[in-house]
């Protein structure tokens, strides 16, 4: 069975600060945020995912309990069980937690009347003199679980992209430790997709998309790691110019540059300490914005001793390539023969291209990027300059795109992300009902000019 690890018997230590703190005096470490770095610092580096850390959201430091399920992974009960089993025991926690709030809170002025987890939670709280404190905090516990696995993985996948983007970055004049910012992002994954939509390693959401990078029916640059690469480069630089520190700039990425900029005039403040103490921002300026930036320093800090952490690590190899132009619209599987490599080798070098393109139904547009290993690129010329006329072409293929529906999507959405109207993509599906959509579903995208030669 799981095991329980209640804070009052187990000695939660903070990890000691390490030496990354100093390797770039761009990014402080001021004294409201420390503990929250070493909580993060915990997380990252030292809490495995089959441990749920129970803490109080608003200050994430303070923890109420460790729940470890290590031994129930151990004795071969399988993921999914041990997941399923995880969530059941963190929502009882979270639900016995507060009952006992409840009773703290009966009893704040008379703590010799608590037992001992309850004594515990008198004690987390206890430094505030705000009379409900104890009852406020019903509701406001998260379990959070370690990444030290996930970590890990990120560190190693990173060696394949981290030499490149380290270049784009500091040819944008930017510190390359914010290079690091996927550790939080996406851990590397360059096909992390969340449930609201962001996308690629550096999780952009479309509509940012489409300000740094191609977004539309045949190309999604977020995929790509190296162009979302200079993407988020350009993202960064923007927010650094419009806020002038890179602890705003980083809490910008996640939070919207106009939000802070906001806060400050509302604030008359200068830093995201006064942000953090002294703006209301409503629910959009919630867990996720002001832990962002502890979160960035916490996971680079780990990145940087990883071996305290992890022992050695075995960093991929860089993947390298050159990079040709062409100028037409051409059939995919035309490009990857004059490239000379094989589906998987291409697709990894050019992974923006969404499936339609791959399966022939769109060209791939012109660009100036198509990436070829090391050696091929003057074969690829060759082979592209001799490309037959029926090979090659003007313009792109008018085409109904196949959109898989994912959760949280709807017809606005939908339309939106491909640039149409809801009403041409209603007309396009009329078996679908408006409210009806589901998981899974494909739903037609009709062209955004002309009408479809294929369906």
């Amino acid at each position: 069975m799981y095991k329980f690890f209640s804070v009052v018997a187990l000695s939660l230590a903070l990890a000691a600060p390490s030496s990354a703190q100093a390797f770039d005096s761009g990014f402080p470490e001021p004294a409201i945020l420390k503990p929250s770095i070493e909580f993060w610092t915990r997380v990252f580096g030292e809490f495995s995912e089959y441990q749920s850390v129970i803490h109080y959201e608003e200050q994430p430091y303070k923890i109420y309990a460790i729940l470890d399920f290590r031994d129930e992974i151990a004795a071969g009960r399988s993921i999914a069980n041990v997941r399923s089993l995880q969530k059941r025991v963190e929502e009882s926690t979270k639900r016995r937690l507060n009952e006992q709030l409840r009773k703290v809170h009966q009893h704040r002025d008379n703590p010799d009347a608590l037992d001992g987890e309850e004594r515990l939670l008198w004690s987390l709280l206890s430094d505030s003199d705000e009379p409900n404190r104890y009852k406020n905090a019903v509701g406001e516990w998260r379990a959070q679980r370690g990444l030290k696995e996930r970590t890990r993985r990120a560190l190693e996948v990173s060696g394949a992209y981290l030499p490149e983007m380290e270049r784009i970055f500091e040819a944008y004049g930017l510190p390359t430790r914010l290079t690091r910012l996927p550790l939080v992002e996406s851990s590397f994954n360059v096909e992390a997709y969340s449930k609201v939509g962001a996308a690629g390693l550096w999780q952009f959401m479309p509509s940012s998309a489409r300000i740094y990078m191609q977004l539309n029916e045949a190309v999604d640059q977020r995929a790509d790691p190296w162009a979302s690469t200079e993407a988020a480069a350009k993202h960064l630089r923007d927010d650094y110019e419009t806020l002038g520190n890179w602890p705003l700039a980083l809490t910008a990425y996640n939070h919207g540059r106009g939000g802070l900029a906001r806060g400050l005039r509302e604030t008359g403040g200068s830093t995201l300490e006064d942000l953090l103490t002294r703006w209301d921002g409503g629910r959009r300026f919630g867990f996720a914005s002001r832990n962002f930036y502890a979160e960035f320093i916490a996971a680079s800090n780990v990145e940087d001793n990883y071996r305290s952490h992890f022992g050695s690590v075995d960093r991929d190899s860089p993947l390298r390539f050159e990079t040709v132009s062409t100028d037409h619209y051409v059939p995919y599987e035309v490009l990857q023969r004059c490239a000379g490599v094989d589906d998987e080798t291409f697709r990894r070098l050019n992974p923006s291209y969404r499936p339609d393109v791959i399966e022939g139904n769109l060209y791939v547009p012109p660009s100036d990027s198509i990436r070829v290993p090391v050696g091929h690129a003057g074969s690829f010329r060759t082979q592209y300059a001799a490309l037959a006329a029926d090979q090659r072409f003007e313009g792109q293929r008018n085409y109904y795109a196949q959109h898989r529906v994912r959760n949280g999507d709807t017809f606005q959405r939908i339309a939106k992300f491909y640039g149409t109207s809801v009403r041409a993509v209603l007309a396009a599906n009329p078996g679908i009902k408006p409210n009806r959509l589901r998981a899974g579903q494909m739903v037609r995208i009709p062209p955004r000019g002309g009408r479809a030669n294929r369906t």
